[in-house]
Parts: structure tokens; C-alpha cells; sequence
């Protein structure tokens, strides 16, 4: 069996972990929303690139405080002036 019939490994993940894609802008920050609502925006600059088979990356720690996360958005901030 070749490499086209056999997928590649795209990304690692525990039994516990879960995905959440977007689709990523030139900038902006990720909003993420946790189960007892708590929410964290993060600048997109603060979460680095990985190729092919990496882990991703922790937006949200999921604590007892937090609860697990239910969301995550692409949002852009701009600055107008009154």
C-alpha cells in the first residue's frame, strides 16, 4: 500500500484532547469561551506554527474552575474613532 492509500498523520491527540479548527486571518485574536464562563482572548501572534504530526496547542486550561471549553472564534478588534 503507497503513501496516497494509506492518509498521513495530521495531528496527535490524546484521548482526552479535542479539536476545535478555524480558519486563521493575517491577524486578529482567538476568543475562547469555557463551560462556566470564563473567556480569553489571545493574540493570534502568541500561538506558533507547526507542520504535519505536531500536538497543537493549549488555548484554555480546563480546570474545575473553568470547566471544558465550548467554543473558540476568529475575532478582529478594530480601533474607530468617535
Amino acid at each position: 500500500m503507497g503513501r496516497e492509500a494509506a492518509g498521513v498523520r495530521g495531528v496527535k491527540l490524546s484521548d482526552e484532547q479535542r479539536v476545535n479548527a478555524l480558519i486563521v486571518a493575517a491577524e486578529g485574536f482567538i476568543l475562547t469561551a469555557s463551560q462556566n464562563g470564563f473567556g480569553k482572548l489571545t493574540p493570534l501572534d502568541e500561538f506558533p506554527k507547526h507542520g504535519r504530526g505536531g500536538q497543537g496547542v493549549i488555548a484554555l486550561q480546563i480546570t474545575d474552575r473553568n470547566g471544558h471549553m465550548v467554543g473558540a472564534q476568529l475575532v478582529s478588534m478594530k480601533m474607530r474613532s468617535c
